[in-house]
């Protein structure tokens, strides 16, 4: 998982990112500036064994965090992954769910928030 060893500087110097996203598809080498740099929005990028197991996962970081975003795949995984965050502290999580079967067309198949008021689906509706 890149990305957590900015989250935990960034709490050492007495700040957090507003928000956090969850990447759990792959990573482009320009996307990685956003989990390396300290700022109000911050990236998490899964390889593919932590999207594998989101249970595992040390998400500890993301404790009071006001929004975090996950993005995924259409599968069970996105969505396990989001109620991880969210049981680890996270405030407010949406969880996006990509169709990448054709890679010149990615959609938004699901959406869901989860918070404090429960989970709830909010695309397609």
């Amino acid at each position: 998982m890149i990305g957590v060893d900015n989250i935990v500087r960034m709490r050492k110097a007495g700040q957090k990112p507003s928000s956090v996203f969850v990447e759990m598809l792959p990573m482009q080498k320009w996307a990685r500036q956003y989990a390396e740099k300290s700022s109000r929005y911050v990236d998490l990028h899964m390889d593919e064994k932590d999207a594998l197991s989101p249970d595992l996962l040390d998400l500890r970081c993301l404790a009071g965090i006001g929004m975090v975003y996950v993005n995924g795949p259409d599968s069970e995984l996105t969505e396990k992954m989001a109620r991880a965050c969210f049981k680890a502290g996270a405030k407010v999580v949406h969880a996006f769910c990509f169709d990448v079967s054709n890679p010149n067309r990615v959609n938004i198949t699901k959406a869901l928030r989860l918070s404090a008021e429960g989970e709830k689906c909010v695309w397609p509706q």
